[in-house]
């Protein structure tokens, strides 16, 4: 039996934005449906262009490349732990998904759909009961969203597969659920991701419509079509002769083939339409396919357009591609997951999961400028040369190092002899301050500084002392 207080007290535990409530009527049914046409998005932009397929599966196999580990705590003292329930998920996500191809499907209908749903599952009984040991990928186009129609919170997501459905409740007083909701930004949509498919969708059907165009010249040997002029009038008869000839002569294993005309003179045939050359046809698709890419954030080198020179080499385009466009989605990923695995008040708050960005090879470069960096300071420890480069702090470590040659700037190009009258001169500051703080006498002040007596054949003598004590010392 339902529990008639939960609403009421949901009302008072939720702490939720004022405009929530308005998002949906009042006392109307709350299931929210997607606006968009999933299947068509599938057909067309993974299934039949080439570009699009590209940069999805460019996206999603770089994000599941990368790998996982779990750690214990956060900043310097997180620890990574190597024994936990929690990481057989990051080696096998369930019964039939590796991890990678888990992380393969979530980014993957992300670009494709704006929407992505990963399940997980709990162990019911027993003392690991509440632990989770799998997750799933769901269709974005199979899950619904069903919204309380006072609350104005999400209370269900519903998965249906013709008549057949299940469904995962929501705490709309915390909303935790078994459901993770992955979605990009949607300037006009309060529950659904925008698919980047809906941005790109005129670049794409304008690129599909040219390969299915060049397809067909092709089939008819690169000839847009025939205008025929009869002089003269055709019989029933004739006429469907001469639709019967031009349908077998159509279609590449016609090309070349010779079709004879009949009729009065001066009946004659010559193609029409415009040819792909004078279309431009090779470089409106170049364009084209340039622009799906950008759509995605794939730089078009990385998907093999051709003559595309907006970087400098291929490494260079392979860098802004993680930088910029993969990262963010590990980085999205990541908080996404831990703030669904490991709340403030669950079981396991201080753990996360986090990528290993030192283990991706496409970095290389970069981290090859950072060790160099570290190497090349004098203004950081040991340690902290350690620290970026990814190593754990050594004892003893907090010290700065620098070269055993370098000397002060200030004793760059002095010879033997300024060297030995800065130090007569700072002996005579010395002993003068003895004199005149101390009282003492120039004898006394010179024994108390251990110098030898002073003689009275001018400085080249004490200068002579003053190199034999050092010598000594």
């Amino acid at each position: 039996m339902k529990n008639p207080f939960k609403k009421i007290s949901a009302w008072f535990q939720t702490k939720v934005s004022k405009a929530a409530a308005v998002m949906i009527s009042i006392g109307h049914g709350g299931t929210i449906w997607p606006p968009r046409d999933y299947e068509n998005f599938a057909k067309e932009v993974y299934l039949k262009n080439i570009i699009g397929f590209r940069c999805i599966i460019r996206i999603a196999m770089s994000c599941a490349s990368v790998e996982w580990k779990l750690f214990k705590g956060s900043g310097k003292k997180r620890q990574e732990l190597e024994d936990h329930p929690y990481l057989k998920m990051v080696q096998r996500a369930n019964p039939q998904d590796s991890w990678n191809f888990l992380i393969l499907k979530a980014i993957a209908f992300l670009m494709l759909d704006g929407n992505s749903y990963i399940e997980r599952v709990g162990v019911k009984t027993g003392p690991n009961m509440g632990q989770y040991r799998e997750w799933y990928v769901h269709r974005p186009d199979r899950m619904k969203i069903h919204v309380d129609p006072e609350l104005g919170q999400i209370d269900k997501y519903i998965y249906s597969v013709e008549s057949r459905k299940t469904e995962w409740d929501v705490d709309v007083v915390t909303g935790k659920s078994d459901i993770l909701h992955l979605l990009n930004f949607h300037p006009l949509d309060d529950w659904y991701g925008a698919a980047i498919t809906e941005s790109a969708a005129t670049e794409i059907d304008t690129h599909n419509a040219a390969t299915k165009w060049g397809k067909n010249l092709l089939d008819n040997n690169c000839r847009p079509g025939m205008l025929y002029t009869i002089v003269g009038g055709l019989s029933d008869v004739q006429m469907q002769r001469l639709k019967q000839q031009l349908e077998a002569m159509s279609g590449p294993d016609s090309a070349g083939k010779s079709l004879i005309m009949e009729g009065a003179s001066g009946t004659k045939a010559e193609p029409y339409g415009f040819s792909p050359a004078e279309v431009d046809f090779i470089e409106t698709k170049k364009e084209l396919a340039r622009s799906i890419a950008w759509a995605w954030g794939v730089p078009p080198q990385l998907v093999g357009i051709v003559g595309d020179s907006t970087y400098a080499n291929y490494a260079e385009a392979l860098l802004d591609f993680w930088e910029n466009t993969v990262f963010y989605y590990l980085n999205y990923l990541r908080d996404e997951l831990n703030n669904w695995m490991f709340p403030r008040d669950g079981e396991f708050p201080d753990l996360n999961f986090d990528y290993d960005i030192d283990a991706i090879p496409a970095l290389a470069p970069r981290r090859a400028e950072r060790w160099k960096m570290a190497d090349e300071s004098d203004e950081l420890t040991v340690n902290e040369k350690r620290e970026l480069k990814g190593y754990d702090s050594v004892e003893g470590g907090d010290i700065i190092l620098v070269p055993a040659q370098m000397i002060p700037l200030e004793m760059m190009g002095k010879g033997e002899e300024e060297e030995e009258e800065e130090i007569v001169q700072e002996e005579e500051e010395a002993i003068r301050g003895l004199i005149e703080q101390g009282g003492y006498d120039r004898a006394e002040a010179r024994r108390i500084l251990g110098l030898p007596e002073e003689m009275d054949d001018g400085k080249d003598n004490v200068r002579s002392i003053i190199r034999r004590t050092a010598k000594a010392q």
